[in-house]
């Protein structure tokens, strides 16, 4: 589980560096996801990604840091299909619409927290 994390953290990075680069790519990436199929999408890589940290975390560089963003992250995919397609379709409309300063500025946050996750999710022993 600690390599799903590793991958999942790197993805999470990487459409980060995207959108550093070419927000308005990572803008028409996000549009593609409107709808059911995108909100479906959205809870399962964050119940996928919170059950890899939670189970991967005892090995971690961070084992209480993950265990808690591991549930954390879990329980925000099982509460998203709450939310309902209209509002999540409504919420990718307002972030596509930040304009490019502020979505490179999230899009850094990303860069930082999914490397974050990929390094921490090593284990220990790791070389």
């Amino acid at each position: 589980m600690a390599f799903v994390a590793f991958l999942l953290g790197l993805l999470m990075a990487g459409l980060g560096g995207i959108g550093l680069l070419a927000p308005s790519a990572l803008a028409a990436m996000a549009l593609a996801l409107r709808g059911p199929l995108g909100l479906a999408l959205a809870s399962a890589l964050r119940l996928v990604l919170g059950a890899a940290m939670f189970v991967a975390a005892p090995t971690s560089r961070a084992p209480a840091l993950f265990r808690v963003l591991g549930a954390l992250t879990f329980a925000v995919g099982l509460l998203m299909p709450l939310i309902g397609v209209t509002r999540f379709d409504g919420l990718l409309d307002w972030w596509t619409g930040l304009g490019p300063v502020v979505t490179r500025v999230w899009c850094a946050s990303a860069v930082a927290i999914g490397s974050a996750i990929a390094y921490g999710i090593i284990p220990r022993d790791a070389r």
